[in-house]
C-alpha cells in the first residue's frame, strides 16, 4: 500500500484547500514546531478511517476553528494494485465517505486499503502507548493464535500428555477453573464427612441399655396350658332339662295363642236368619248365646291350665339356671383364679422384659449400622482425598500446559522482534491460572521509562511485526525523527519521516529514486 497524495480543507491549520504529493517510497516531512508535520499523519488516518491518531472517533478538535466542515482526500495504491481515492467530509452534524466517487461505508474503505485495527499501530508506531492494556493485549494475542494442543503437549513431553488426556485443552482456563472447583467441592465434602464421622463414632461407642427382667416366656406358656387344661363341671343333664323346659314353654305359648284366638264374642252373633233375613226368635237367640257361653267356658278352662303349666315350666327353668350357674362357679374356680392371677403377673413382667429387650436390640442394630457407616465414610474420605491428589497433579500439569502455551504464543510474536519484547500473560503460581497482562519493553526496559528515540525504535519494531504477521505493506510515519541517530527506516514499505527544522515552514517532499536522503 502506498499513499500517493493527501488533500485537506478546513482541517487543523489548513482552512483553505491544500494538497501534498506523497508518491514515493520515502516522504520527508520537515518544518518548525507547530507547523503541521503531525497534521499530515492525522489527515491520512482521518481520511482513511475517520479517527484521530489514538483511534478515537472523537475528531471534532481536528476541525479548523473557522471552518464549518472538514474534508480530507487520500489517494492511495491499494493491495489490489489499483489506485483509489477516499474523500471524507465531516460537519458537526455528521459525515460522508466516498470511495472512487461512490458513496460507501467504512467497510468498503478498509477492503480497499487495510483494516483499521492493523493500519493505525503499523502506521503510527507510538499509537500502542495510548491503548489500554487490555486492548493492547487482545490485539497482539489475535495476531498469533494460540498454538494447537498437540504442539504444546509435544513441547511439554509425554509425562504431561498422560496427565492431560481427556481434558478440554482448547479452553485451559475453563478446564482449570473446573478442576479447582472440583477440589474445593471435594474438600468441603471431606469436612462434612469428618463431622459425620465424629457423630457416628459417638453412636458406635454408646453403652447398651441393660435388660434387668428375665425372660419368663416358658413359665408363662406352662401356666396358660395348665389353666386351659382344667376340666369344667358336667352340666349336660341339667342343660338338657333346661332345653326341654324351654321347648315346653314355647309350646304353651303357642297353645295359649290358639285358644285365645278361638274365643267367641256374643256381641258378634248374627241376630237375623241367614235364609230369610228375618229377626231370630228370642228363644232361638237365647239358645245360640248359651251355646257360645258353654264353648268359651271350656276354652277358658283350657287356657288357665296352659298358663299354669307354662308358669310351672318357667319357674323350673329358672331354678335350673341358678343351679347351673352355681355349679359352674363352684367347680375348680379357686384354682383357676389363682392361675389367672399368676398368668396376669407374669404377662406384666414379660412385657417389661420385652420392652427392655427391644430397646437393647434397637441399640445393637444402631451400633452395627453406625460401624458400617463409619467404614463407608472413611472409605469416602479416602476416595475424596485420592481425587484431590489426582486433581492436583492434573492441575499442576495443566498449569505447566498453560505456561508453555503462553510461552509458545509469545515466542511466535517474539521471533519477529529483536530488541523489543512483548508479554501477554503472567502465570499465577498459586493456581496455575493465566493472568492477562500487557508489557512492552525495549532491551528489557518498560516502555514507560524509555526515551523518545527508544520509543520510536520500539514502535518501529512492533510495526514491522504487524506488517510481517498480517502480510499487509502498511506505510509507517516516523515522527520526531530528529531525536534518532542512524535511523534505518523499514525496507519494502512507504516511510514518512518527520523531523523538526527550526525556523522552517512545513515541507512535504517525496524522496524518489536518485534523490539525496537526509534522514
Amino acid at each position: 500500500m502506498r499513499i500517493l497524495a493527501v488533500s485537506m480543507a478546513g482541517f487543523r491549520h489548513h482552512g483553505e484547500p491544500v494538497t501534498f504529493d506523497t508518491d514515493a517510497d520515502r516522504v520527508e516531512v520537515t518544518g518548525d514546531n507547530a507547523t503541521g508535520k503531525t497534521t499530515l499523519a492525522e489527515a491520512i488516518v482521518f481520511g482513511l478511517y475517520g479517527t484521530n491518531l489514538e483511534g478515537s472517533p472523537r475528531v471534532d478538535n481536528l476541525l479548523h476553528p473557522r471552518a464549518k466542515e472538514m474534508t480530507v482526500a487520500v489517494r492511495f495504491l491499494g493491495g489490489d494494485g489499483r489506485e483509489h481515492e477516499v474523500v471524507r467530509t465531516r460537519t458537526r452534524r455528521g459525515s460522508e465517505i466516498r470511495l472512487d466517487g461512490r458513496k460507501v461505508s467504512q467497510v468498503d474503505v478498509e477492503v480497499a486499503a487495510a483494516p483499521a485495527r492493523y493500519f493505525l499501530p503499523a502506521f503510527w508506531p507510538t499509537a500502542i502507548a495510548g491503548w489500554p492494556d487490555r486492548e493492547a493485549r487482545e490485539f497482539f494475542a489475535s495476531l498469533v493464535p494460540p498454538p494447537q494442543p498437540e504442539a504444546v503437549l509435544e513441547a511439554l513431553g509425554p509425562a504431561y500428555a498422560e496427565l492431560l488426556v481427556g481434558l478440554n485443552l482448547r479452553d485451559p482456563d475453563g478446564t482449570g477453573k473446573k478442576l479447582r472447583q472440583e477440589m474445593r467441592d471435594a474438600e468441603q465434602q471431606i469436612e462434612r464427612a469428618r463431622g459425620q464421622l465424629d457423630v457416628l463414632e459417638q453412636q458406635a461407642e454408646e453403652p447398651l441399655p441393660e435388660v434387668t427382667e428375665p425372660d419368663r416366656s416358658a413359665e408363662l406358656e406352662r401356666l396358660v396350658a395348665e389353666y386351659e387344661a382344667l376340666a369344667a363341671p358336667d352340666t349336660a343333664p341339667l342343660e338338657a332339662e333346661a332345653r326341654r323346659l324351654a321347648e315346653e314353654i314355647a309350646r304353651a305359648k303357642a297353645e295359649l295363642a290358639a285358644l285365645q284366638a278361638q274365643m267367641e264374642d256374643p256381641a258378634e252373633v248374627v241376630r237375623t236368619c241367614p235364609t230369610c233375613d228375618q229377626p231370630l226368635p228370642e228363644e232361638r237367640l237365647r239358645q245360640v248365646l248359651a251355646a257360645i257361653e258353654r264353648r268359651n267356658a271350656e276354652r277358658k278352662a283350657k287356657i288357665d291350665a296352659v298358663i299354669r303349666r307354662g308358669r310351672e315350666a318357667r319357674a323350673r327353668l329358672k331354678q335350673l339356671e341358678v343351679q347351673l350357674e352355681r355349679l359352674r362357679a363352684g367347680a375348680l374356680e379357686a384354682k383357676r383364679r389363682d392361675l389367672a392371677r399368676q398368668i396376669d403377673a407374669l404377662r406384666q413382667q414379660q412385657q417389661v422384659y420385652r420392652l427392655q429387650a427391644d430397646r437393647r436390640a434397637l441399640a445393637e442394630r444402631r451400633r452395627a449400622e453406625a460401624r458400617q457407616a463409619i467404614d463407608r465414610t472413611r472409605q469416602a474420605i479416602a476416595d475424596l482425598e485420592e481425587q484431590i491428589r489426582r486433581n492436583r497433579h492434573v492441575a499442576d500439569a495443566l498449569a505447566a500446559y498453560v505456561a508453555k502455551r503462553a510461552e509458545l504464543q509469545v515466542a511466535a510474536l517474539q521471533q519477529h522482534l529483536q530488541r523489543a519484547s512483548i508479554q501477554l500473560f503472567d502465570v499465577v503460581k498459586s493456581t496455575g491460572e493465566l493472568r492477562p497482562v500487557f508489557r512492552l519493553c525495549w532491551d528489557g526496559r518498560p516502555y514507560a521509562v524509555l526515551s523518545t528515540s527508544e520509543r520510536i525504535r520500539c514502535g518501529l519494531e512492533v510495526a514491522g511485526l504487524i506488517r510481517t504477521v498480517t502480510g499487509l505493506p502498511i506505510p509507517v510515519f516516523v515522527d520526531n525523527a530528529e531525536s534518532i541517530t542512524n535511523l534505518e527506516p523499514p525496507a519494502g514499505v512507504q516511510v514518512f519521516v518527520a523531523r523538526v527544522v527550526p525556523g522552517s515552514p512545513l515541507a512535504v517532499r517525496p524522496v524518489r529514486e536518485g534523490a539525496v536522503n537526509h534522514v
